[in-house]
């Protein structure tokens, strides 16, 4: 949305049109009810789009191939994948999961791996985080005070993840949907700087 609204901003003299193409079959599969609800009327205002349950496969000349839809057209395509790990840790002895990630044990230390530690978008937590950087930024307490244990042979702390976090998408008007928890809105204000 925030994409759109600036080529819209540059280029007023050209009609713009978006359109999302996501595997899901809902928006935001794992929201509540009301973000979702939120995303779908925001994106309706942005004048997008939803192709739900639909894969992109290739880039091709003038837009996207899909196995459903078979090609949607586009000028420009922006394409967002999921995360996977680092395709060098396979090379490792390090226990992956089948995303390639580094399986952690909850002080945060390499499953089967003593005084190996990894925390961030590289780990692999039990039960599964959804993918946030709030969560690495709170790991990194515990693994200072879990680095400088193992130095001592000291037991180390686990570290729980927190219960909520605060999720925000822009909406490309200035204003975001926020979600924590059970509770959501859409009345964040975002400032926003010009640039050049």
């Amino acid at each position: 949305m925030s994409v759109l609204a600036q080529l819209r901003h540059l280029r007023p003299d050209i009609t713009w049109q978006g359109v999302l193409i996501t595997a899901s079959k809902t928006l935001l599969p794992g929201a509540g009810r009301l973000p979702r609800w939120l995303m779908a009327r925001a994106l309706k205002r942005a004048g997008i789009s939803v192709h739900s349950g639909v894969r992109g496969n290739a880039l091709v000349a003038g837009g996207v191939s899909t196995t459903e839809e078979g090609r949607i057209k586009a000028d420009i395509v922006l394409w967002a994948t999921g995360a996977v790990g680092q395709p060098w840790l396979k090379g490792t002895a390090l226990p992956l999961n089948e995303k390639g990630f580094i399986r952690v044990n909850a002080s945060l230390e390499v499953v089967g791996q003593p005084g190996i530690f990894a925390v961030g978008d590289c780990a692999a937590f039990t039960p599964p985080l959804p993918s946030a950087g709030v969560y690495a930024v709170r790991m990194g307490p515990i693994l200072a005070d879990n680095l400088r244990a193992a130095c001592h042979r000291e037991t180390l702390t686990a570290w729980k993840p927190p219960r909520r976090v605060l999720a925000l998408i822009g909406t490309g008007d200035g204003y975001a949907i926020a979600s924590r928890g059970g509770r959501f809105c859409r009345q964040v204000g975002v400032a926003m700087e010009e640039a050049d």
